[in-house]
């Protein structure tokens, strides 16, 4: 064979190409959009549509705690509270990557764009109208908080 067939094989591979159907197991992340990275996830969205993400800002090991609260229209917001050594990186990235968004993975989708508007020093993250199943919710924030313990 030869090299450059090698080659244009393995970037294939590295870029992708045999990685488009990846799952992501994680119940939550919080990911980088990265439309134009060769490297990047497509993970599809809940309405169907595929977004590139990128590298992970948070996940649920990132988590302390979840509380499911009344949201606006019937729905149920899904507060995180972060750990602090993750709620320093999230500070610090929200204050470097202001107007940018980013991409909330619930459950291996994009359940959201979250545009990052402004420096993030609350220590937590809330996730508004995720859904009118207040058990789903409450079972969504046990299996995060599982998995950040794991």
């Amino acid at each position: 064979m030869k090299p450059y067939l090698l080659l244009s094989i393995a970037v294939c591979i590295l870029s992708g190409c045999a990685g488009s159907g990846r799952v992501l197991t994680d119940v939550f992340q919080v990911r980088t959009v990265a439309p134009n990275d060769p490297l990047a996830i497509p993970v599809e969205s809940q309405s169907g549509e595929i977004i590139k993400v990128g590298d992970v800002i948070l996940s649920e090991r990132s988590i302390a705690s979840t509380v499911v609260m009344d949201g606006a229209e019937g729905l149920y917001d899904l507060v995180l509270r972060l750990k602090d050594a993750d709620n320093i990186r999230w500070k610090q990235y929200t204050r470097r990557n202001k107007g940018s968004n980013v991409a909330i993975i619930l459950d291996g989708k994009v359940w959201s764009l979250y545009p990052v508007r402004r420096e993030m020093a609350e220590g937590k993250l809330t996730l508004e109208g995720v859904s009118s199943d207040r058990e789903y919710l409450d079972r969504l924030g046990q299996r995060i908080i599982q998995r950040s313990r794991q």
